[in-house]
């Protein structure tokens, strides 16, 4: 029993897992193969610089063991991650033909005014924009969380054998760009709701013009009909406009920190200052 409590907690706090149960497995293994690819792309630098190391030490020689491993290191990445690109969009259509035969199932044992109630924008919305967008989740993301997670932690764990110094200064600015895409984040919730709604409202308003038509054909010209449908595009423009205009600025702040080269100029200067006064 304890068991099943911990399970049903841990989908409570990430639903989407409970709605890619299906494939989940197949989800797994795509992360497992993008996080062995990260460790292998990792690997290569530091056969690269093992190479650099022993060329620098005997120029004649040939250090064919670390050219042999960072060839094999960046043939292993790039079979990786193929793999876990295919693992993971097989399971992303997978996924999307299950849950909309089930929603369709589900849709027929409903009683007919509970979806008119509901309305059909609202319908077409959860079968076709809010399936299609798991697609990205299940197919893309997934993969790259895993490479996310891993290869900043091994990168770290690097650094502190090498020296816990770079490894604060790297720490340093993967603190402050998450506190930054954090307060993005919090911002953003609210308008994400907004925004959902105004999409809501234009599929509505597509559906309802698009089956009134033999009526607008034979009674009006269409500007009246047309109307609602134009309010509603307009009032999503205005949403999606609001949005990018507060979170803009943050979001793109935060990426830009959260990039490889400010964290690359950080370790240079640092490396630079400890060389400089000979620590």
């Amino acid at each position: 029993m304890s068991s099943q409590s911990s399970n049903t907690e841990s989908l409570s706090r990430f639903p989407l897992w409970q709605v890619i149960t299906p494939v989940r497995r197949k989800v797994i293994l795509a992360m497992a193969l993008a996080g062995l690819a990260a460790l292998t792309s990792l690997g290569a630098l530091l056969f690269l610089a093992w190479s650099l190391r022993d060329l620098r030490a005997t120029p004649d020689a040939i250090p064919a063991w670390p050219l042999g491993g960072v060839i094999g290191c960046v043939v292993l990445t790039f079979v990786l991650r193929l793999q876990a690109f295919n693992t993971s969009h097989y399971a992303a259509f997978h996924l999307e033909n299950i849950l909309r035969s089930r929603l369709a199932r589900k849709a027929l044992q409903l009683p007919p005014g509970v979806l008119q109630q509901m309305g059909s924008g609202s319908v077409a919305k959860v079968m076709l924009d809010d399936v299609k967008s798991l697609h990205i989740f299940v197919a893309d993301s997934t993969p790259l969380y895993a490479r996310a997670i891993i290869m900043p932690l091994a990168t770290i764990v690097i650094l502190f054998w090498l020296d816990w110094r770079l490894a604060i200064a790297t720490l340093g600015v993967l603190a402050f760009g998450s506190v930054v895409l954090v307060l993005a984040r919090q911002r953003s919730e609210d308008m994400a709701q907004r925004y959902h709604k105004a999409r809501e409202q234009v599929s509505a308003a597509v559906i309802e013009f698009v089956q009134a038509m033999p009526v607008v054909r034979t009674f009006d010209s269409g500007s009246t009909s047309f109307l609602r449908y134009q309010r509603a595009l307009e009032e999503w423009g205005d949403v999606l406009k609001t949005w990018y205009h507060k979170a803009g600025f943050s979001a793109r702040f935060s990426f830009s920190i959260l990039n490889p080269l400010p964290t690359l100029v950080v370790l240079i200067w640092s490396g630079y200052g400890l060389l400089h006064y000979g620590s």
